[in-house]
């Protein structure tokens, strides 16, 4: 199971912004979210759902982190962040695998990863 299913991103939110701050971590498969639930049990600031992400944050947000690389964020992420806060996803969509050359000689570069771009407002 990847990381991101077992919900240690979510995991590294709630330690960064600490205790006195919520982090959702959301799952779209059932089993998925019940694992996380169990692997994060616990951990105050820190509950996991069930559902589409692309319906979330139900409430305004801070901050928005998406795991993985869409084409464009949903409309509900952009508009349920508080004004001035960050959405950090990474920009792309699944195509033809690349090899990942820019790492250089690290075990890394021999992994194959899909084309992403990074882009700020700064």
């Amino acid at each position: 199971m990847s990381a991101p299913a077992r919900g240690l991103i979510a995991r590294s939110w709630a330690e960064l912004v600490g205790p006195a701050v919520e982090v959702t971590a959301v799952k779209f498969d059932s089993a998925l979210a019940e694992w996380a639930k169990s692997f994060l049990s616990g951990r105050t600031n820190l509950r996991v759902v069930c559902d589409d992400g692309a319906r979330w944050p139900e409430t305004p947000a801070d901050g928005v982190s998406v795991n993985f690389a869409v084409a464009r964020p949903a409309d509900r992420r952009i508009e349920g962040l508080s004004p001035g806060r960050r959405l950090v996803f990474p920009l792309g969509v699944p195509g033809p695998l690349r090899q990942n050359s820019a790492v250089g000689t690290a075990t890394v570069a021999r992994r194959y990863a899909y084309a992403a771009r990074a882009v700020t407002s700064a």
